[in-house]
């Protein structure tokens, strides 16, 4: 996900303010939607590995297995009402909780 979001990022768009982010992945396809909106989608692979030794990070990035150096970069910012759901959310879904902020 960090990939996309710094896709994002170089896209132009910032978060300066409070903004309602999703990514989902369904097969190959991944996208991430800001307040409601489709931003971005790419392909990744079928299969996600969480093949890391130390634990699932949110708000962070560890990229010891790109560069084998042991760094965590930290999100600057404050994360709220973070949800893990065991299945794609639709596009109407998405546009619900963004709207219900």
């Amino acid at each position: 996900m960090s990939i996309l979001v710094s896709t994002c990022l170089a896209a132009g768009h910032s978060f300066p303010t409070h903004d309602h982010v999703v990514f989902t992945k369904q097969g190959t396809s991944a996208k991430v939607f800001v307040n409601g909106e489709l931003l971005i989608t790419s392909t990744v692979p079928a299969t996600i590995s969480y093949f890391n030794p130390r634990r699932l990070l949110i708000g962070a990035d560890d990229d010891a297995l790109e560069d084998g150096i042991a760094d965590i970069w930290f999100f600057k910012g404050k994360l709220d009402d973070i949800r893990i759901y065991n299945r794609p959310l639709t596009n109407l879904e998405i546009q619900k909780l963004a709207n219900d902020k």
